[in-house]
C-alpha cells in the first residue's frame, strides 16, 4: 500500500514545535533536516507495516529506533531539557503511528 509521508512529516514537525514552545527556534533546523533526511526510511517503515511485512511489534520497535535517533540529535543541541525533548519526540512519532494504525484498522 502506498503511503504518503509528506503531510505526516509536516504534522510531526508541528507537534515538535507545539511541544517545545520557545525552544522551537533552536531545534527547528535540526528537526527539519531529520525529517528530510529520514523521510524515505519512515515511509518505507510505514509501507512495510501497511503491507503486513512488519508485525505491530516490529513496527513499534522501528519507530522507537527512529525516535531515539531524533532525541540524540536534539539533545546534542543542549537547548532543551531531556524531558522536553522526549515529550516532543513522542508527540511527533505518535502522529506517524496513529496514521498507520488508522489505515490498517479497516484491513483487519
Amino acid at each position: 500500500m502506498k503511503f504518503e509521508i509528506g503531510g505526516i512529516l509536516e504534522e510531526m514537525l508541528l507537534a515538535l514545535r507545539k511541544e517545545t514552545g520557545k525552544g522551537w527556534k533552536q531545534i527547528r533546523v535540526v528537526s527539519e533536516q531529520f525529517a528530510e533526511l529520514n523521510k524515505d526510511r519512515l515511509q518505507l517503515i510505514a509501507e512495510l507495516r501497511l503491507d503486513n511485512e512488519l508485525t505491530e511489534e516490529e513496527f513499534l520497535a522501528r519507530l522507537e529506533d527512529e525516535k531515539l535517533m531524533l532525541e540524540v540529535q536534539l539533545n546534542t543541541l543542549k537547548v532543551l531539557t531531556k524531558a522536553v525533548v522526549q515529550k516532543a519526540v513522542n508527540a511527533a512519532f505518535k502522529i506517524l503511528g496513529d496514521a498507520v494504525s488508522t489505515l490498517i484498522a479497516p484491513l483487519r
